[in-house]
């Protein structure tokens, strides 16, 4: 899947305020996108600072749980829903890195998201499941590649987690770089036109007949 790209506007650069991010919609479970995980981390790393963004319109008791289950901890914030726009360009632009730590029963198929972090200079953290480590380019879609790591276990995202601890802004623009070479507009928009033309060019045949 070749997404739209993202326009330079996307392309932010602002200081690390030091938190790990988790964006998703509640309705997909306790479990699907990796909430589970990014709440098990808080708790085992009161060092670190947590937020989550999500809502559910159908499975109320998942979003009932996450509060209940993170009232207690002091380094968890949860912030409903996530709207497009000046909110959600901010939530991104100031984490330390995004988590996007989608289980194996439900994939990611491509992942804007991680896109979107990537444009604002925040490395990101996944899963092995689906499209992200491959959009990540991590060796062997496994391990903890130069913008960001793809994970199995807790003990894979607790490494990752230290290892991407802090944002440099020397981080920052080379995440920046590696999307921008990869993701803008222009760059996505040629990619089509280069697969268009080949495409007509090897069934030119076809189409004639």
């Amino acid at each position: 899947m070749i997404p739209h790209g993202l326009t330079s506007e996307e392309f932010i650069t602002c200081p690390d305020e030091r938190y790990f991010l988790w964006v998703a919609s509640l309705d997909w479970g306790w479990e699907e996108k990796g909430l589970h995980i990014f709440v098990e981390l808080a708790k085992k790393h009161p060092e670190h600072r947590f937020v989550a963004y999500g809502f559910a319109t159908r499975q109320k008791h998942v979003m009932e749980r996450l509060v209940k289950e993170t009232a207690h901890l002091n380094n968890f914030e949860y912030r409903s829903a996530l709207l497009r726009g000046r909110e959600h360009i901010s939530a991104f632009c100031g984490a330390t890195a995004f988590f996007m730590p989608t289980q194996p029963s439900i994939g990611e198929s491509f992942g804007l998201t991680v896109v979107e972090a990537l444009s604002k200079g925040v490395p990101v953290i996944t899963s092995t499941a689906g499209a992200p480590a491959e959009i990540l380019e991590i060796p062997g879609r496994h391990g903890i590649g130069a913008v960001g790591a793809a994970c199995d276990t807790i003990e894979e995202y607790e490494a990752a987690m230290h290892h991407f601890s802090q944002r440099s802004l020397e981080t920052t623009l080379h995440v920046q770089d590696f999307a921008r070479k990869r993701y803008s507009h222009l760059v996505v928009v040629d990619k089509m036109l280069q697969f268009t033309l080949e495409l007509l060019e090897t069934n030119r045949g076809l189409l004639a007949v």
